[in-house]
């Protein structure tokens, strides 16, 4: 289990390139497309390749073992849910495994019956091993990792409506998640601004927004964000970096600056080819080209052997065009699709172990934002998630219930804070007239 982390964080990478299928550069035809016959493993490929940035790891046969059966099975559930997420969404596109992870383990602590079942099954293992998973996943000079518990105060507009994380999910969360709890009000605009600030505030202003509104039977947000910012063991110089044409997937051209490099770590399978780079401090980027032009699925370029057959040894010219891009929707129909339904229905969703107050809990939405950058220099990434937990609407008193909608003549005032006087006042008639 020792590498898992490394490969959680290096999943995020993998699985977001929108890779454009077409012919390796004319330069690599030296490059042999050959394999060894028997492939060293990814584990040692990294290791050797990175050997010069940290100190050799004694592992198991056992542990060597059950580290290469979890990375297999981690690899496919990522190319299973960009496949899923890229049905939805054309264009570039990015997934942080690692951030949903995080949060789908954290708010598993806080499920019982057939909820946790399917939450289990979708992370492929019991919520147990998953804390221990996410405890081993340490901030390191590469990588920052933060976690959040929003719930709701006793001080609140709801009044009645006042939650209290269990002790056993707030020990959990604060031991293995080392997450931060923050008492608040659902039902006032400036919660929203609080759970921004804190995900622009933990991924550098990369991700400046992950909540845009509050539904005011919101019981409790759980917020992952992840931070990825590696340097290039041997950055790309000025030399290296040429404007070149990139082949759509409709066959036009376009023109992007390539960055050039030799590298010696090769990958190959009969789906797929691709190569290596080593960042600093034990994080390696892995490019994954399609033998065949057109359009493709992750799920068929079988990323589990494409890396198991990573070989040290090579001269692998390569070409990677600069890219930045950044991406987010909600998952919800994603992880019903992929076998989490009951949490996201009410009567239906077992949270018991969230809440000492007996209220039904369910989730009313998964949303995860990406953004990476990738120069001359190296790669900065970063995610957030964010699960919100619903109440019974029947806990917001009527009284709470109100609208006002400005869709005929209104009146306006702007006022100054302990000014009697308004310093405006006004009608509007016609919204548009000018």
């Amino acid at each position: 289990m020792k590498k898992i982390a490394l490969l959680l964080a290096m999943t995020m990478l993998i699985s977001g390139c929108s890779v454009q299928a077409g012919s390796m550069a004319e330069s690599s035809s030296s490059v042999s497309s050959q394999t060894e016959e028997n492939p060293t493993s990814l584990l040692k490929v990294l290791d050797e390749s990175n050997s010069t940035m940290s100190s050799p790891q004694t592992i198991l046969p056992e542990e060597k073992k059950e580290d290469e059966n979890m990375q297999s099975a981690m690899l496919k559930k990522a190319a299973e849910l960009l496949d899923l997420y890229r049905k939805e969404n054309s264009g570039n596109s990015m997934l942080s495994p690692a951030s949903l992870y995080a949060a789908i383990g954290l708010a598993a602590n806080g499920a019982e019956g057939k909820t946790l079942e399917q939450i289990e099954q979708f992370l492929g293992m019991s919520t147990k091993n998953t804390n221990k998973v996410y405890q081993s996943l340490q901030d390191d000079s590469v990588l920052k990792t933060a976690n959040s518990v929003w719930y709701r105060d006793k001080a609140n507009n709801l009044k009645a409506g006042s939650l209290t994380p269990k002790k056993e999910f707030r020990n959990t969360a604060e031991n293995f998640y080392h997450a931060e709890f923050f008492e608040c009000d659902f039902t006032s605009p400036s919660t929203v601004g609080r759970m921004n600030q804190w995900a622009s505030g933990h991924t550098d202003g990369m991700i400046p927004e992950i909540v845009s509104s509050l539904e005011p039977n919101t019981a409790m947000a759980l917020l992952n964000a992840l931070l990825f910012e590696g340097l290039w063991i041997q950055p790309y110089d000025k030399s290296q970096v040429k404007e070149e044409a990139f082949t759509l997937f409709d066959g036009s051209a376009i023109q992007a600056e390539m960055l050039c490099s030799k590298e010696s770590v090769y990958m190959e399978n009969d789906k797929a080819v691709g190569f290596m780079k080593a960042y600093q401090d034990g994080y390696s980027f892995a490019a994954v080209l399609p033998k065949k032009t057109g359009a493709f699925t992750l799920e068929e370029l079988s990323l589990d052997t494409l890396l198991e057959s990573a070989s040290s040894g090579y001269e692998v010219y390569t070409k990677l065009p600069k890219f930045s891009f950044s991406s987010g929707d909600s998952l919800v129909e994603l992880l019903k699709e992929a076998g989490v339904t009951d949490a996201f229905q009410e009567g239906t969703a077992d949270f018991s172990k969230l809440f000492d107050e007996e209220t039904p809990i369910w989730i009313g939405d998964v949303v995860q934002k990406t953004k990476i950058e990738l120069s001359e220099s190296g790669t900065k990434a970063a995610a957030v998630t964010s699960v919100m937990f619903m109440a019974r609407a029947a806990m917001i008193p009527e009284t709470m219930r109100r609208e006002v909608y400005l869709d005929r003549p209104f009146a306006f005032l702007i006022m100054k804070d302990n000014l009697e006087i308004p310093l405006f006042v006004g009608v509007v008639e016609n919204p548009k007239a000018e």
